[in-house]
């Protein structure tokens, strides 16, 4: 079992899973604009393969309007 920080909650999962597999399980897959990973925006053709592993921190990052 790992743990990881996901949108400042701490969580736990049974494995290491990538990017998209977590988002799919938190149903983040169609509202989101970015995701960054320890402090790192992972880009969408990379979801499939990168691998969130123990002590990782997961941000989704909205859309704010502003000016």
């Amino acid at each position: 079992m790992i743990t990881i920080h996901f949108n400042s909650e701490l969580i736990s999962l049974e494995k290491s899973i990538t990017v998209k597999e977590l988002l799919i399980e938190k149903n983040k897959l169609e509202n989101f604009f970015a995701v960054i990973l320890n402090k790192k925006f992972i880009p969408q053709s990379h979801y499939t393969t990168t691998v969130i592993t123990d002590g990782d921190t997961v941000e989704i990052v909205l859309p704010m309007q502003g000016g």
